[in-house]
C-alpha cells in the first residue's frame, strides 16, 4: 500500500483545510451575533519531514435557539458553514458542531466534512475549557469528483481549547488540534492505510459578541 503522500502535495498548494473549531461547547443565545478573527498555524509532519502554512480567516454566527447556533466562515482556507447544537445542558456542556468547508484553487478543489463533540466545563468566571472529538472525511483532488487523481481520506482528531473572557462581549479562543488520516480511497480504487502522518495544528481567535433578545 502507498503511503497518503497526496496529502502533502494538498498542504503545499494550500489546499490543507483548518480542523479546529476555535469555539466553545456553549451555543450563542437566540438573536445574539458573533464576529470572530483567527489565525492559526497547519503542519503536516511524518518521522521524517515536516511542512507548514499559516491561515487566517473571519467567521459570523447567530443564535437560533438558546441551543442551536448556524455560522459561515471565510478566510484563505476557503468557505466554511457550521451548525452547532447542544445536546446536554449542565456542569458539563455537549454539543455536536458538525462543519462543511471548501476550497478551490487554480482547478484544485479540497472538500472537508466533520463532526466535533464539543465537551465545554465552565469556571465559576465563565471561562471554558473544550475538548473536542470528531471524525471527518476529506476529498480533494481536481475539480472534477471520483476521478483517477482524486482521494476521499477519512480522518480523526482530537483539539484541546479555550474560551478566556476578555469582558462582557470579547472573548479569547486559542486551541490547539492533532488529525490523523486513516484511510485514503483514491478514485482509481486503490485504497492505502496511513501509519505516519499527522496534522497539527495552534491557532487563536478574537470573538465579538453582541445584540439580541432572548
Amino acid at each position: 500500500m502507498q503511503r497518503i503522500m497526496v496529502l502533502g502535495a494538498a498542504l503545499a498548494l494550500s489546499g490543507c483545510l483548518r480542523q479546529g473549531t476555535y469555539t466553545s461547547a456553549r451555543p450563542l443565545a437566540k438573536g445574539h451575533h458573533e464576529v470572530a478573527v483567527r489565525a492559526n498555524g497547519l503542519a503536516a509532519a511524518t518521522p521524517d519531514d515536516a511542512t507548514g502554512l499559516v491561515q487566517a480567516a473571519v467567521r459570523y454566527r447567530v443564535g437560533l435557539t438558546g441551543d442551536t447556533d448556524l455560522g459561515a466562515g471565510l478566510g484563505t482556507d476557503g468557505l466554511s458553514l457550521t451548525l452547532k447544537h447542544r445536546v446536554h445542558d449542565g456542569p458539563t456542556q455537549v454539543s455536536l458542531a458538525p462543519e462543511v468547508a471548501g476550497l478551490w484553487v487554480d482547478g484544485f478543489r479540497s472538500v472537508l466534512a466533520q463532526v466535533p463533540v464539543l465537551f465545554g466545563w465552565t469556571s465559576a468566571g465563565g471561562h471554558e475549557l473544550t475538548l473536542g472529538p470528531r471524525v471527518g472525511v476529506w476529498a480533494l483532488g481536481s475539480d472534477g469528483f471520483f476521478g483517477d487523481g482524486d482521494a476521499t481520506i477519512l480522518t480523526s482528531g482530537l483539539s484541546l481549547g479555550a474560551t478566556v473572557l476578555l469582558g462582557h462581549t470579547v472573548r479569547l479562543v486559542p486551541e490547539i488540534n492533532v488529525t490523523a488520516p486513516l484511510v485514503n480511497v483514491r478514485g482509481d480504487g486503490e485504497t492505502a492505510v496511513n501509519d505516519s502522518l499527522v496534522y497539527l495544528e495552534g491557532g487563536l481567535a478574537l470573538v465579538f459578541e453582541f445584540g439580541g433578545s432572548d
